[in-house]
């Protein structure tokens, strides 16, 4: 099945942490994340393989013990089973790809 999405507006109200699930197919899941500024998803480990991409606003992404700062258009791909957390430094949205 092919399809298109545009995702501009999806989860446009930011409040707290929000979640829409764009693609799943068996192992393959695109998510896109809204998170509120100031929010942060606490450290947490991936099933698989994964990759964020940010698409509006700014993070840190702290992973290993080391933080890093993305905005719009960075991409940071990290393998399964990491220690991982998210804070965001302004509104924003991130698609999950794993």
């Amino acid at each position: 099945m092919m399809k298109k999405e545009h995702i501009n507006g999806l989860l446009s109200e930011f409040d707290g942490v929000k979640t829409k699930k764009l693609l799943n197919h068996g192992n393959f899941n695109v998510t896109l994340i809204s998170i509120e500024k100031g929010t942060e998803l606490p450290t947490h480990m991936a099933d698989s393989d994964a990759v964020i991409l940010v698409v509006e606003g700014k993070i840190i992404f702290t992973i290993e013990g080391k933080e890093h700062e993305l905005g719009l258009n960075d991409m940071y791909e990290f393998p399964k089973d990491v220690p991982h957390s998210l804070k965001a430094l302004e509104n924003s949205k991130i698609l999950l790809t794993k």
